[in-house]
């Protein structure tokens, strides 16, 4: 449940509906609700109108992630990378002219964050 400190204007939410999610933009509490209790109502600016909702009614906007980032050193996902690239490697090093496995081994590289893209 979200309270009043987690929001600050220009934040921008989703706002929880059963069927889909709406995006928004927070403006600020709704004029006149500084001196309401805690289901004091936020003004959105959900174009091309406003809505006053409780603030357990929408949740943060988490940043999509950077595709060319590194993967999170030791992670599940840095481990199975890390096995692919000893696989590939390995079919490298037993074919020097296997280009495919070349390819994918610095893919690997650049993925576990040992190599950067150009």
């Amino acid at each position: 449940m979200a309270n009043q400190g987690d929001f600050k204007p220009g934040d921008l939410v989703w706002i929880k509906n059963p069927h889909n999610y709406v995006h928004a933009k927070v403006i600020g509490l709704r004029p006149g609700a500084g001196s309401l209790p805690e289901d004091q109502l936020w003004e959105l600016d959900v174009l091309p109108r406003k809505l006053y909702l409780r603030a357990d009614d929408f949740e943060p906007v988490h940043p999509p992630k950077d595709p060319n980032a590194p993967l999170k050193y030791m992670s599940r996902e840095w481990v199975e990378q890390l096995a692919a690239f000893n696989d590939s490697a390995t079919r490298y090093l037993a074919d020097n002219n296997d280009k495919a496995a070349m390819k994918a081994a610095l893919e690997s590289l650049r993925k576990l964050g040992y190599v950067k893209p150009i």
